[in-house]
C-alpha cells in the first residue's frame, strides 16, 4: 500500500463533491472527513446540509493542526450532524480555548457533537458521550518508531468498532489499540499489513 499525493488537491474537495446518498446506496455505513482544517473547500456553511442529509450513514470528522484553526467558526454548524468528532489535545485547545480534555470535550459537546474524543497520545483518549465521560487508557506500544498516522489509525479503529456495535468507550479502546499499533513502524500505514498478508 502507498499514498499518492497531488499538491493542491485538497482545495478541490468541496461539499458538492460529497454524495452521502450515493455512498449509502453503494453500501457505505459511515462518512468520515479527516484533516478538516486543511481542506479549504470544506470550510464553508455548505458542508452542514451535506452532513445533515447523510441519512443512513453515521458521520465523523477529524481535524488537523493548521493556521485555519484560528477561525473555528466553520466547524460549529457541523457538530450537530456528527456522530463522532476527533481532535488531539493541542487541536482541542486551539479550537475551544479550553486547556483540559474534560473542558474541551464539554465545550464541543455543548455545540452539538454526539461523541467527542480528544486523543492524548500514549495516555489514550478522553471520551465525552451520552453514556461515558472519562479517560480510556491506551495499551503500551511495544516500541515507538514513528507517530505519523497514529491519529488516523485511532479514528479508523474507533469507526470499525462502532460499526461492529461497540459503545463509545469500547470503540475508543479499539482506537487506542490501532493508534498504538500505528507507531510501531515508519510511515502512516506500514504497521498494518494488507489483508492478504495477515
Amino acid at each position: 500500500p502507498r499514498f499518492i499525493h497531488t499538491s493542491g488537491a485538497n482545495a478541490h474537495l468541496t461539499p458538492n463533491r460529497l454524495r452521502p446518498a450515493d455512498y449509502a446506496a453503494a453500501g457505505a455505513r459511515w462518512l468520515h472527513i479527516g484533516g478538516y482544517f486543511v481542506l479549504p473547500g470544506l470550510l464553508t456553511p455548505d458542508l452542514a446540509p451535506v452532513l445533515e442529509a447523510a441519512r443512513g450513514l453515521r458521520t465523523s470528522l477529524d481535524v488537523v493542526t493548521s493556521p485555519a484553526m484560528a477561525n473555528p467558526a466553520p466547524l460549529w454548524p457541523l457538530l450537530p450532524h456528527l456522530d463522532a468528532f476527533f481532535c488531539n489535545a493541542h487541536e482541542g485547545r486551539r479550537i475551544t480555548g479550553e486547556s483540559e480534555p474534560e473542558a474541551i470535550t464539554a465545550a464541543l459537546a455543548a455545540k452539538g457533537a454526539a461523541t467527542v474524543l480528544v486523543k492524548l497520545g500514549a495516555a489514550g483518549c478522553y471520551v465525552h458521550s451520552a453514556d461515558f465521560r472519562g479517560v480510556v487508557p491506551a495499551p503500551p506500544a511495544p516500541r515507538v518508531v514513528d507517530t505519523t498516522g497514529a491519529g488516523d489509525a485511532f479514528a479508523a479503529g474507533y469507526i470499525a468498532a462502532a460499526l461492529g456495535g461497540a459503545f463509545p468507550k469500547e470503540a475508543a479502546a479499539a482506537g487506542n489499540r490501532a493508534g498504538a499499533q500505528a507507531v510501531t513502524a515508519l510511515g502512516a500505514i506500514a504497521a498494518f499489513p494488507p489483508p492478504s498478508e495477515k
